[in-house]
């Protein structure tokens, strides 16, 4: 919009005098309207109504995406603002260590996540077979990569339990990211590992603590944004789509 000058009369003042008030374009603007949605198909949805292809730019920056309307004329915005699974928001404090287990605890959380670790079955089943009642011997040798060895002394004898050092999670971080793999309205898993870490009970700690320890979260993370990046781009291949935000762009 270029800078015209609009002449407003309003009514003459009580000495008979009228006067002329100048105002230009900017002084009329509409503030900027800033909607949001939920998914990137409603992204592409809203431009396909409201976008001009030659006038709108999408940025996209760290899994976030502003669409600027109308870059000539006003700054009307769209944010996508996507929604972590409720997968991801039971794990990822867990993961990032901010969370200790007592046995119970460890075995009922377990028990309703199984399904998103490979191989969870079988780690459920090990957990499980320590009694709280037992005597622990804990053995973690750096030869055996795979596996804390744990004998467990009862009122049965003595057996050997095997835990693994490592366990590998298998879980969906974005709601409505699609996988591309699968049919629409799948989203995209991620499989990563984590270390399970293991602290025998003490005379005044009757019960083993587990936790764990995951150095790839951030790397996971990261390569989450990128898949958002990617399909924004997949999704809106008629738009311009830029790395980085509003004001701030890179190649």
């Amino acid at each position: 919009m270029d800078n015209k000058r609009f002449n407003l009369q309003p009514p003459a003042d009580t000495d008979g005098v009228t006067k002329i008030l100048e105002l230009t374009a900017a002084d009329l603007k509409v503030p900027a309207r800033v909607r949001t949605v939920a998914d990137i198909e409603s992204l592409a949805s809203y431009l396909e109504r409201w976008g001009k292809p030659d006038r709108t730019t999408v940025y996209c920056e760290g899994g976030k995406v502003v669409a600027i309307l109308d870059e000539v004329e006003n700054d009307d915005k769209v944010h996508l603002s996507m929604k972590q699974t409720r997968q991801a928001e039971i794990w990822l404090p867990v993961l990032r260590g901010d969370k200790a287990f007592k046995h119970v605890d460890f075995k009922e959380f377990l028990e309703e996540r199984y399904n998103e670790i490979a191989e969870g079955s079988a780690l459920f089943a090990a957990v499980s077979e320590l009694s709280l009642s037992s005597t622990f011997s804990y053995d973690a040798k750096l030869s055996n990569e795979r596996n804390y060895s744990i004998k467990v002394e009862s009122d049965d004898g003595a057996s050997v339990t095997k835990l693994p050092k490592a366990l590998v999670i298998t879980i969906p971080v974005w709601k409505g990211l699609q996988d591309p793999d699968k049919e629409p309205g799948t989203d995209r898993v991620y499989a990563f590992p984590a270390r399970l870490l293991f602290t025998a009970p003490s005379e005044s700690q009757k019960q083993p603590v587990f936790a764990l320890d995951c150095e790839a979260l951030r790397d996971v993370l990261e390569q989450a944004e990128r898949d958002i990046t990617a399909q924004v781009r997949t999704a809106l291949k008629d738009w311009q789509v830029l790395n980085g935000v509003p004001g701030n762009t890179r190649p």
